[in-house]
């Protein structure tokens, strides 16, 4: 027999919830940092003080500017296959990942190769960004919050896009490189504690965990009324889905 539920006295906002959304949107800061480098970062390199020994061309600047948008073509469809494959949470550490192989590679080399090579790590990261992060959030979510959480979105780039002004503007270019680096490596330590979507469980046949999964995000016991209802609601998504695919492979 289940235990009874407790009584609910947490906010119809609980900050659980909030503080994964936050965690779930930093590597849209760091995409944003990331994007942002180029500008404080141009003068730099194309100045007598260059890192490389010699000032960077016009021709060099613009590959480097272009690399991620090049490369953040393929990477959505990479993403949409991987972030089904092997779901949200380790989708979303790959992003960071890119953003961190990015870093390291500026600061163990300076020449164009390898800082176009870095900067097309950003594109990769870039693409896994707007996949997996704008589908984690949703999922884990529910309808009161989903819009305000998904402004995030947009908001986490733009602060990561001034940080980086702010920083640049400041800093040594080695400097800059190393708190840059530093951003992936805290949401790495941060993710750690980020659960996976419930939806995806789901999908995955692991009920038991999609449903602690669910208790925690909205920080009621397993068997609170709150939790069952919208376990039944994913369990009946997911039913509707499978007739989908059903319904098509008979046509």
């Amino acid at each position: 027999m289940p235990p009874t539920p407790r009584s609910a006295t947490t906010s119809s906002h609980p900050p659980s919830r909030k503080k994964k959304s936050n965690k779930i949107n930093f590597p849209l800061l760091i995409y944003g940092s990331s994007v942002g480098w180029m500008s404080p970062m141009t003068l730099i390199l194309q100045s007598d003080e260059s890192p490389r020994g010699r000032p960077f061309t016009d021709e060099e600047i613009s590959w480097m500017a272009s690399a991620p948008f090049i490369t953040s073509v393929p990477a959505v469809i990479i993403f949409g296959f991987v972030v089904d494959k092997f779901g949200r949470k380790i989708s979303l550490l790959l992003c960071t990942a890119q953003f961190l192989g990015c870093w390291t590679i500026k600061l163990s080399s300076h020449e164009f190769g390898a800082l176009v090579t870095a900067r097309s790590l950003v594109g990769v990261g870039i693409a896994g960004c707007y996949v997996v992060t704008p589908l984690y959030t949703n999922e884990i979510s529910d309808s009161t919050i989903r819009g305000a959480l998904g402004t995030l979105t947009v908001l986490s780039q733009t602060i990561g896009n001034l940080l980086l002004y702010i920083v640049g503007g400041m800093f040594s270019y080695r400097s800059c490189l190393w708190f840059s680096l530093s951003l992936p490596i805290a949401h790495m330590l941060l993710a750690v504690t980020i659960p996976e979507s419930p939806a995806y469980l789901i999908r995955k046949g692991k009920k038991a965990e999609a449903n602690r999964v669910v208790a925690l995000l909205r920080c009621r016991d397993e068997y609170d009324p709150l939790v069952l209802r919208e376990m039944d609601n994913l369990n009946q998504e997911q039913i509707q889905e499978n007739k989908k695919f059903a319904l098509k492979d008979i046509r």
